[in-house]
């Protein structure tokens, strides 16, 4: 088949395989680049205590984030070479909340997005190992120059209902909004939060009182 044909052009490679810890292995002397130009990660998925020793090697090297699978992919980006291409299948969340901001400020400074995919569903792409949750497939480019962001959708990991559109980056992080979200776009339309406008911050405010009593007054 076309992987197999695709795997027989590079038969003359040569692989090593390094037992050890990955984020102490990565820190102990700084990040550095190591070269690689094509990388790809299924991350751990695991909280990094606050205390830990993790959490240590990861802050001297000005990575700030509080799961392992996000540790590891900006661990990634930080050793690939120019132009390197990082591929990871990764939980969905660090796409927004400001636990992860530390995380998409790294990687955003020192990469391009190129493409993700979103499974649509939380259960059904990898039902037999009882993953629930929205996960993404994303591709980065290490030091490369921002452009249009491929997205792209599907229910689970048969792809029958396959569908994919280019968008303008500034649809993808809006360039004033200081969280840095990443919204993975599943149509061409403008989103509610677009509409209301691009610093994605909706203007209103609730005045509520309780007189006559079980009566409530809303102001928007």
């Amino acid at each position: 088949g076309h992987l197999a044909r695709r795997l027989a052009v590079y038969s003359h490679a040569t692989s090593r395989i390094i037992r050890g810890d990955y984020i102490h292995l990565a820190t102990a002397h700084g990040l550095r680049n190591q070269g690689y130009t094509h990388v790809i990660l299924n991350s751990p998925y695991k909280k990094i205590s606050s205390h830990s020793a993790h959490r240590l090697a990861l802050h001297r090297v000005g990575i700030k984030t509080v799961n392992l699978y996000s540790a590891f992919v900006g661990l990634a980006v930080a050793e690939a070479a120019p132009g390197g291409q990082i591929v990871a299948i990764i939980p969905h969340s660090f796409c927004s909340g400001p636990y992860y901001r530390p995380f998409r400020d790294f990687i955003l400074a020192r990469s391009a997005i190129r493409q993700m995919h979103l499974f649509a569903s939380r259960n059904k792409p990898f039902k037999g190992d009882e993953v629930l949750q929205e996960t993404i497939i994303i591709r980065l480019e290490r030091g490369g120059q921002q452009g249009p962001v491929t997205v792209s959708t599907s229910t689970e990991d048969s792809f029958a209902d396959f569908v994919t559109h280019d968008h303008p980056f500034e649809r993808v992080v809006f360039p004033h909004a200081p969280e840095q979200l990443i919204h993975v776009l599943t149509t061409p339309e403008k989103t509610a939060i677009e509409r209301l406008g691009a610093g994605g911050l909706i203007p209103w405010l609730i005045l509520a009182s309780r007189s006559p009593p079980g009566q409530w007054l809303i102001s928007a």
